[in-house]
């Protein structure tokens, strides 16, 4: 009975168990998978980082040319709001009366 028990139970582990512990390893992942994907998605993170630096640097190089562009604008507008002011003021002064 113990023999016939044991041949049993060898019977279930060879054709049962042991294919799902091969599936199982099959299936699993090594610590140099990881670490080899790892490096991957971290080499991916410095070509995006170094993408966002010229990107950056180009924005800013533009926005440095927009604003001295728009500064020279809105220095020759400002000047021609003053000239008129000045014409302006200059027509329409009125003499000022003492009160008595």
């Amino acid at each position: 009975m113990p023999d016939e028990l044991f041949n049993t139970l060898m019977r279930f582990h060879r054709e049962i168990i042991q294919p799902e512990f091969d599936d199982v390893r099959a299936k699993m992942v090594t610590k140099s998978d990881m670490l080899s994907h790892m490096d991957d998605i971290y080499k991916r993170f410095d070509r995006l980082e170094s993408e966002y630096q010229a990107l950056t640097q180009r924005l800013d190089g533009s926005n440095s040319k927009w604003r001295s562009r728009t500064s020279i604008v809105s220095l020759r507008g400002r000047s021609w709001w003053r000239s008129r002011d000045k014409s302006h003021n200059l027509l329409n002064v009125s003499p000022i009366s003492k009160k008595t």
